[in-house]
């Protein structure tokens, strides 16, 4: 999972999102030769918390499984699809 904080769009409007969320994607395909799973673009102090990255990390995966986290816009890779929230299916 991808989780990338958009700093401002036109007036709100969430409708641009699927162009730099592309983006991001062809540039991680580019960089790394892998294909993202998910990719989340959420506002601004929604990656946060103490610690190192990788507990940040742990941590924000926890919220958004909980259904803590609100996304301006939600990608899912081939094969993978938004996790069951809330507890075992």
């Amino acid at each position: 999972m991808v989780v990338q904080e958009v700093v401002r769009t036109a007036g709100g409007a969430r409708t641009g999102l699927p162009r730099p969320a592309a983006r991001i994607r062809a540039l991680i395909a580019e960089e790394f030769g892998v294909e993202t799973g998910a990719l989340l673009l959420v506002r601004p102090g929604t990656v946060r918390g103490a610690g190192t990255a990788k507990v940040r990390r742990a941590l924000l995966r926890e919220r958004y499984l909980r259904g803590e986290v609100r996304t301006l816009h939600a990608e899912f890779g081939p094969g993978t699809g938004e996790p069951c929230r809330g507890g075992a299916a």
